[in-house]
């Protein structure tokens, strides 16, 4: 019988790619992605999972580029947390048992940094959900890093973004072949797959995280609230 990838009792850590400033207004789909990437941030804070999910976020030369959008950071403040971005190379590592943000810089286009790879084995993960931008350069050359060190990847496809949608398209396509090994599909999917009964006890409340829904603005203001 085949094995078929489930979230479920996996030790799973979060992914947020570079959804800086810089491309709020190059991406046409910037807000969808802020959106799925708070609903993601606010699920981990819930701590519902048998273990606690790693939240990392990543700045490609924020330099120049900007720093992740207010939107993001506010909520994560909001939540308990106090994101702080580290310099190049170093990941901010949370208290032991707290809920906390990392933020660190890169200039590879990868997430997948020596850091980053070592500090995801020292905390034994071994499934990563990604999503941000772009999902052609940064977002698919993680991938690549990440199954070649034996992590298994989800992709959170409506969170999932470049500038151009053929580009994004094919990005999504190359990952739909890497099945077993990379698994595409959507925020609410995957989170439904990591609490798996209508009995666990944190159900409730993560209901009411699910009913909040991404409602495009006639005129986007790119501030990936959650409606």
């Amino acid at each position: 019988m085949a094995v078929v990838p489930r979230l479920l009792r996996r030790n799973v850590a979060f992914l947020c790619c570079d959804l800086q400033s810089a491309f709020q207004t190059a991406v046409p789909e910037f807000d969808r992605a802020a959106f799925v990437a708070i609903r993601m941030l606010r699920f981990a804070a819930l701590n519902i999972t048998a273990r606690p999910i790693r939240y990392i976020i990543t700045e490609q030369y924020p330099k120049g580029l900007g720093h992740t959008v207010d939107s993001i950071l506010t909520e994560a403040a909001r939540l308990g947390s106090q994101p702080t971005t580290a310099t190049e190379g170093r990941v901010v590592t949370a208290p032991p048992h707290a809920f906390q943000a990392e933020v660190f810089a890169k200039t590879q286009f990868s997430m997948a940094t020596p850091e980053l790879l070592e500090s995801l084995h020292r905390t034994s993960v071994d499934a990563v959900v990604i999503f941000g931008i772009e999902a052609h350069v940064c977002v698919q050359q993680t991938v690549l890093d990440l199954v070649q060190a034996n992590t298994k990847v989800w992709i959170a496809a409506d969170g999932t973004h470049s500038q151009v949608a053929e580009d994004r398209d094919y990005a999504l396509k190359r990952f739909g072949s890497m099945y077993p090994d990379v698994v595409v599909s959507t925020s609410e999917a995957i989170l439904f797959d990591l609490v798996g009964d209508a009995k666990h006890p944190g159900f409730k409340v993560f209901s009411q995280l699910m009913k909040e829904r991404y409602v495009r603005k006639t005129t986007p203001d790119r501030s990936g609230t959650a409606e």
